[in-house]
């Protein structure tokens, strides 16, 4: 993907924080915004939570919280409001969009 210049958004919804923890330059846990933001606060855009990664043209929202604390939030908070911001990203902005999910959302 890279070899032919597209680019690549992958946004970490999964608490293991794997994909942040490889793809982030800096620890994840030490960035102002991250995916939880979004659940946690509607008025922060997409954008800001979105980070350059290691990799030229791959770009990462990063995960940064326990699974039990996700859980909590998003049985909290409409279930929708995940990809109500993700509808917020332009259009054209990334080739793809990869998604990491935890392995049990939706169970």
């Amino acid at each position: 993907m890279l070899q032919r210049g597209m680019t690549v958004l992958v946004i970490d919804l999964d608490p293991q924080s794997n994909s942040s923890t490889t793809l982030s330059p800096t620890n994840p846990k030490k960035l102002n915004y991250t995916a939880v933001t979004l659940i946690q606060r509607p008025d922060i855009r997409i954008d800001e939570c979105i980070y350059d990664s290691i990799f030229p043209g791959v770009f990462i929202l990063p995960m940064v919280m326990k699974m039990r604390e996700l859980e909590i939030e998003l049985w909290r908070k409409d279930t929708d409001l995940i990809a109500m911001q993700l509808a917020k990203i332009k259009e054209g902005t990334y080739d793809i969009i990869l998604i990491d999910c935890p392995p049990n959302l939706g169970s």
